[in-house]
């Protein structure tokens, strides 16, 4: 298909203003929603059967939602379809009243919200030209996004309270909406047999193993996104350094969006995994000994590594792996087997941060990082000696 500049100006146009959006809402959405769940009364337990919820629904929804979306190519209908379960849950979780109205309606959020990144993901890796190297410039606006609400709510939050993340992401989901309609209609390349080909891509050792390496990298990263908030705060954080610590965190990942294309060249996929997984074990360990929730903002230039390199080096890896036709179902299997890990996790750390302290919770995450980097080292040695340059 011969895309005219202009149009395919547009298209870069939109797919930035996606990531902006959506990681303007769900990156404020992460930072805060466990606050929200502990201010009405929730538990460890409860806050982690909630966290446990929502990626079962993700394990179950996004391999139908990416097969589907490469079956049919059709990337704007789902997105668009996508966008308006997201606010509808969102509805619910503000009103839920009870536990089971909120296990009910986070599962459903997440069913929706699956879908969204890895059909953006492949509108960006699919864009014609010499453009699938420059993802990262693309995805960078995603991490401004997350930047700009979670600093500025940190401050705002403590005398808005911290139910406004509600109206705040719905606004960001309703301009999503918009966006989609001035996405341009390139279908997506479509699979005739996508259970065959998906068979045959998910029982090749190197994928099998990588899997492995990211369900326990994944075990270990809901310790960070659901209980280092309420940790924080526990040491006497403020919602200002709660915020900035995350927004300052993410602020590292810029050179890694945008310069993303060197960095693949000059370190390679595999060793951006696995500095990914290493540092991510020595920032746990740096959490569970810090003695003022002012250490965190000394911490969180680590997320250059511990998620820059990770999602770039993930999303590539993945996308080289699938054959044409599954690249969504590719980056949807990311996100289903991202929902296992959280699903089996979310309740462990939930129990652990209860019975043993955010200190106990993150060593033994720090334990699970370098389980997974040996995973993924035994899937390394599985490869064929002729992948590509960009993998080693």
């Amino acid at each position: 298909m011969t895309t005219s500049t202009p149009t395919l100006q547009r298209e870069i146009t939109v797919i930035k203003a996606l990531y902006f959006f959506y990681y303007a809402g769900y990156g404020l959405y992460t930072a805060y929603i466990t606050l929200y769940y502990h201010s009405i009364g929730m538990n460890g337990v409860q806050i982690g059967w909630i966290a446990a919820t929502a990626p079962l629904a993700a394990m179950l929804g996004a391999p139908v939602w990416g097969l589907l979306n490469d079956r049919l190519g059709k990337p704007r209908l789902f997105l668009g379809v996508a966008v308006l379960g997201v606010l509808v849950c969102l509805l619910g979780i503000a009103a839920a009243a009870s536990f089971t109205m909120l296990l009910i309606a986070v599962g459903l959020y997440s069913l929706f919200n699956t879908t969204l990144m890895p059909t953006v993901d492949t509108l960006n890796l699919s864009l014609p030209g010499s453009q699938r190297e420059n993802y990262g410039q693309q995805r960078i606006w995603g991490s401004i996004g997350f930047i700009m609400t979670t600093w500025i709510s940190g401050f705002a939050l403590e005398w808005l309270g911290v139910r406004a993340i509600f109206p705040t992401y719905i606004s960001m989901l309703l301009i999503m909406l918009a966006a989609i309609f001035f996405l341009p209609p390139r279908p997506l390349a479509v699979t005739r047999a996508p259970h065959r080909d998906l068979t045959k891509l998910i029982s090749q050792p190197p994928w099998l193993f990588f899997s492995a390496s990211l369900i326990l990298f994944s075990m270990a990263g809901v310790s960070l996104y659901s209980f280092l908030s309420i940790y924080l705060q526990k040491l006497g954080a403020t919602s200002g350094l709660i915020g900035s610590a995350w927004s300052l965190g993410t602020i590292f990942e810029l050179p890694v969006m945008f310069f993303g294309a060197y960095l693949l060249r000059g370190l390679g996929i595999k060793r951006m995994l696995s500095l990914a997984y290493g540092m991510l074990a020595v920032r746990f360990l740096l959490y569970s000994v810090m003695p003022t929730p002012g250490w965190a903002l000394l911490i969180a230039p680590l997320h250059f590594f511990t998620f820059g390199l990770y999602w770039v080096a993930a999303v590539m890896y993945v996308n080289q792996m699938a054959p044409e036709g599954l690249k969504t179902t590719g980056q949807s299997l990311i996100a289903a087997e991202a929902g296992l890990a959280s699903m089996i996790g979310a309740p462990l750390c939930g129990w652990l941060y209860d019975n043993f302290g955010g200190g106990t919770l993150f060593q033994v995450s720090a334990l699970v990082c370098l389980l997974a980097l040996a995973a993924l080292w035994l899937g390394f040695l599985t490869e064929k000696k002729n992948v590509p340059d960009e993998t080693r």
